[in-house]
């Protein structure tokens, strides 16, 4: 019998003749997540099937797998460098009891919970702590300098959400261990959803409206690429200073695509009523700017500018990428990457 949440009935079936199914971890937009059993090496594995894409046609298969392989590549490049990224291990389909196609891949497994779970809200009331700047600040360094690296080899997220950091350990403090998650999985998802809603009449999300940028609700604002990650990595640093309130209020598409583009009231800290310095205001209003081409181009950039916003001492540099990013203000322009990183730290900060 399938177990409860496993609608696809995997739970307790093997995968490519080494995955032993054992549970249900989580399921969200994209997909469900099964903890796994590596039978060759006898250790946790977690796979994750990508049940968005679960409709896609036959003819479209061969090449959705093709994306899939080129994003678990350069994940697996990425993961190789920093700590702030999980590790793919291996990709492939699988087909389920029921008959349903679904690509899958294999991560680490990891002991923890989703950001989500700590600064999240109930019923519109805080269940997280306030923090300041400084101390959210060295909360998200290593997942900040894990960004960098990935768009110093021109590779942008497009998802970034607390759902899709993941802490280690028991608590959270500056110090610990997160990791980013579903990297180049909404890459894959947006080059596929005008496809695919076409043959199926399915649509397929390739992000968060609660976390949006302007130009994901609406192209004329320009295209996608590191500076989205920076606008969205904006908002969740002020929905962990607000104790897990998000920073874009709304609760249907059409309100967050309006609270995004709003330039008469742009979500950042002071608009929250949170004292900050007007430097560290000023970071986060070109952070969260409208318009593509007033935004920081990239992770390095934005999160350098922070630093010195908070007069960290000694912060070490973000060093420049090898892909040279273009930042198109039109809708048919296209892109590319921008900044790499280092180990990150705690840092403290001169004021204090």
């Amino acid at each position: 019998m399938a177990e409860a949440g496993d609608r696809f009935g995997l739970v307790g079936t093997l995968v490519a003749d080494k995955y032993f199914i054992e549970r249900v971890v989580g399921e969200g937009g994209f997909g469900i997540v099964y903890r796994a059993n590596h039978r060759i090496w006898d250790e946790p594995v977690a796979v994750k099937c990508f049940t968005a894409l679960s409709n896609a046609p036959v003819e479209m298969r061969e090449e959705l797998l093709e994306a899939f392989v080129r994003e678990g590549k350069l994940l697996t490049a990425l993961s190789s460098r920093t700590t702030g990224i999980v590790q793919a291990r291996d990709i492939g389909t699988l087909t389920t009891p029921g008959g349903v196609w679904l690509p899958y891949m294999v991560l680490e497994w990891l002991d923890g919970r989703p950001l989500e779970s700590w600064i999240g809200h109930d019923d519109g009331k805080p269940r997280s702590q306030e923090r300041s700047a400084l101390e959210t600040f060295n909360l998200m360094d290593g997942c900040a300098r894990a960004l960098a690296l990935a768009h110093g080899r021109g590779v942008a997220h497009r998802d970034i959400k607390p759902a899709n950091f993941f802490v280690l350990g028991d608590m959270l403090a500056p110090g610990v261990v997160i990791k980013v998650l579903d990297f180049g999985i909404a890459k894959v998802m947006q080059s596929q959803a005008r496809t695919a809603m076409q043959a199926t009449g399915t649509q397929i999300s390739s992000f968060t409206p609660t976390y949006g940028a302007p130009e994901q609700f609406d192209r004329s604002y320009g295209a996608t690429g590191p500076w989205t990650d920076v606008h969205q990595m904006a908002l969740v640093l002020v929905e962990i200073m607000r104790g897990g309130l998000p920073a874009l209020e709304g609760e249907q598409f059409i309100q967050f695509a309006f609270a995004t583009q709003n330039t008469q009231r742009r979500p950042t800290p002071r608009t929250f009523g949170i004292n900050i310095g007007d430097a560290v205001e000023a970071v986060f209003q070109k952070a969260l700017a409208v318009k593509v081409v007033d935004r920081y181009p990239n992770m390095g950039e934005f999160w350098t500018g922070l630093a010195a916003a908070l007069e960290l001492k000694e912060y070490p540099a973000i060093q420049a990428g090898e892909t040279t990013w273009v930042r198109p203000s039109c809708p048919t322009a296209r892109a590319a990457g921008s900044r790499r990183a280092a180990p990150a730290s705690c840092w403290r900060s001169s004021r204090s």
